[in-house]
């Protein structure tokens, strides 16, 4: 009896203890969490920090766009997705400038919805992939197609939105800033392969006048 009363959890006396102090106790996958009583819901308390809020919604807008972008068309028996994406970056120079900047804007939406700096960071660093990549001919369309930077984001931003669609009207200046810096860098590489591209289409004809 001495023996069971040593060994059991002291559990019981956290529930109600944590009771007493106004919390509210539940355990899942083994792991109790507390939420404070009356709180909105969704809104949950970890020991002494407050988690992200649970089932955010964001802008259906954003969640079309990436998926025309990046799951539009099913290839039949095989059941491969792929979407705009590797359709516009057949266009030379064009295309790639043109799905970069799309890509741009579904990552500059996820500051109003006050994501973290690292995860702004991962989705600049999805694009960056998708972008440098995809400069390599033929084997780089098929693997942006693979890739799908927009989905990927999309999938961040849901995990990580701390705010509702409703309440993600305005962002932090300090957010706009820091997403900006991630932007200047993705348009300098993006312009810069431009260049390249222009410097390299410019030899290739003055070789062809050449002949």
């Amino acid at each position: 009896m001495l023996y069971s009363m040593m060994s059991a959890p002291p559990f019981n006396l956290s529930v109600s203890a944590s009771r007493r102090a106004g919390f509210s106790v539940g355990v899942a996958d083994g792991e109790a969490s507390f939420m404070k009583m009356g709180a909105e819901p969704g809104v949950e308390q970890k020991g002494k920090l407050f988690a992200r809020p649970s089932n955010i919604q964001i802008e259906r807008e954003l969640e079309v766009l990436s998926r025309v972008m990046d799951n539009q068309f099913r290839v039949p028996i095989l059941g491969w997705r792929f979407g705009l994406n590797p359709i516009i970056d057949l266009v030379p120079g064009i295309g790639d400038a043109a799905t970069t900047l799309v890509a741009l804007y579904i990552m500059s939406s996820a500051v109003r919805y006050r994501v973290s700096k690292i995860t702004l960071v991962r989705m600049g660093i999805n694009i960056a992939i998708y972008f440098i990549v995809g400069l390599i001919p033929f084997a780089g369309d098929a693997f942006d197609a693979w890739w799908k930077p927009n989905i990927r984001n999309i999938t961040l931003l849901k995990r990580r939105a701390t705010v509702s669609a409703e309440e993600a009207r305005k962002a932090r200046k300090s957010d706009w800033l820091f997403v900006g810096f991630i932007i200047a860098i993705l348009l300098a590489l993006l312009l810069g392969s431009v260049f390249i591209t222009y410097l390299i289409l410019k030899s290739i004809g003055k070789q062809l006048g050449m002949v």
